[in-house]
C-alpha cells in the first residue's frame, strides 16, 4: 500500500517500481545511479552505502524498527530518513510526507492497525482478510485507496467469512503441528508455519498455552 500512496501522491510518468521483501532483495545495478525511494522497506546499510557510491540518492520511508535505526547511523546527504517514522505504517508515512494535509484515509488507517498489530478498529481484521483476495500491485491498491464507504463495507463482510474458515485452520494447524523446544534454557512451544501466517499462528499459540497472560 506504501506504493500505491506514492503512486497517488506522488509518481511521475516512467516511474519503476520494484517489489521488495526484507531478506529477500539486495541492490542490483538498476538501481545505481538513480533517485531511489524505498518505501515501508530499507537496505542493510552495507547495501545503501553501495548504492550511494554509484551515485544513487536515496529516500527511506520505512517503519521497521531496527531497519530504520540502523539505516540512521548513515550521515550522507544522499540518504533522507526524514520520513521514516516507526509509529506509523509505511503507507502512513508516505501519506503524511506528500499529502496536501486532511484526515488520514479510513483504508490506510485500517491497514496501519493491522500492520503495526494494534487492532483498535473493531473491523481490522476483516478488512485485511477480504483485501488478501486482491494482487497486492500499485496499480490494485491505488484503487482500494479510493473506495468509497460501501466497497470498503463489502471488503469487510468478505473478510468476516474469510476470517471463520482461517480461526478453525489456525487452531488446526497449533494442534498438530506444536512441538516443544529449549531455547536460551526456556522450554517453550514452537510451530512451523508459512510466513504470511507466522503473526495469525503466533496468537493462536499465545492465547492457547497462554491464556492467562
Amino acid at each position: 500500500m506504501a506504493a500505491a500512496v506514492f503512486y497517488e501522491l506522488v509518481g511521475y510518468p516512467g516511474d519503476v517500481y520494484t517489489p521488495a521483501v526484507y531478506a529477500c532483495t539486495t541492490p542490483d545495478e538498476s538501481m545505481e545511479g538513480q533517485q531511489l525511494y524505498l518505501l515501508d522497506f530499507c537496505f542493510k546499510p552495507e547495501e545503501l552505502k553501495y548504492l550511494i557510491s554509484k551515485g544513487s540518492t536515496i529516500t527511506v520511508i520505512d517503519h521497521h524498527k531496527n531497519a530504520v535505526a540502523a539505516a540512521k547511523t548513515i550521515k550522507d546527504s544522499k540518504l533522507s530518513m526524514e520520513a521514516s517514522n516507526t509509529d506509523y505504517c509505511g503507507a502512513e508515512n508516505v501519506f503524511r510526507a506528500y499529502s496536501s494535509g486532511g484526515a488520514v484515509p479510513r483504508v490506510i488507517q485500517l491497514i496501519g492497525d493491522r500492520d503495526l498489530w494494534k487492532f483498535e478498529y473493531p473491523d481490522t481484521r476483516a478488512f485485511a482478510a477480504g483485501l488478501d483476495l486482491r494482487e497486492s500491485t500499485p496499480e490494485n491498491m491505488r484503487e482500494v485507496l479510493n473506495w468509497s464507504h460501501s466497497q470498503i463495507q463489502r471488503c469487510i463482510d468478505q473478510g468476516y467469512q474469510i476470517l471463520d474458515y482461517q480461526k478453525g485452520l489456525h487452531q488446526s494447524h497449533v494442534k498438530q503441528c506444536t512441538r516443544e523446544m529449549t531455547i536460551g534454557g526456556f522450554t517453550v512451544p514452537v510451530c512451523n508455519a508459512f510466513g504470511a501466517f507466522a503473526s495469525d499462528i503466533g496468537e493462536v499459540m499465545y492465547t492457547h498455552f497462554y491464556p492467562d497472560a
